[in-house]
């Protein structure tokens, strides 16, 4: 093959490998981004569902206090009736 034609393919070649390896970069650089605001979405998701069962038991214990101090006012209005 002719110089004057090899030589342009090698260039256009060369060129096209540089620009498909710094596309394949920013890509990784995205993938690793998401992957890493993916674990601190569950870490605030665990943060979340922890929170919520804190305060699942609060409202349960509440609850529980509730009908102890209705049980207390039911007894106390019973002995002042009686």
């Amino acid at each position: 093959m002719n110089k004057r034609i090899v030589i342009p393919i090698i260039v256009t070649l060369a060129i096209g490998a540089i620009l498909i390896g710094s596309l394949l970069l920013r890509e990784h650089n995205k993938l690793t981004g998401a992957q890493v605001e993916i674990v601190v979405l569950r870490e605030s998701l665990f943060s979340l569902e922890t929170t919520l069962t804190e305060e699942t038991t609060a409202r349960k214990l509440a609850q529980a206090e509730i009908i102890t101090l209705t049980q207390t006012i039911s007894g106390l209005e019973a002995n002042v009736a009686a």
